[in-house]
């Protein structure tokens, strides 16, 4: 649970700093397609 929230913070900062970002999770926490985020969207 910390390491996402940790990866969830640094994709936040980087994000508002105007890079393009790609964040994989796993396992994933409420749906499985919530593993995969660019650029917020979920797939």
């Amino acid at each position: 649970m910390f390491l996402y929230s940790t990866c969830t913070f640094c994709e936040a900062i980087l994000r508002q700093c105007g890079f393009w970002t790609g964040l994989f999770t796993s396992p994933h926490l409420i749906d499985v397609r919530e593993r995969f985020r660019i650029n917020e969207l979920v797939f």
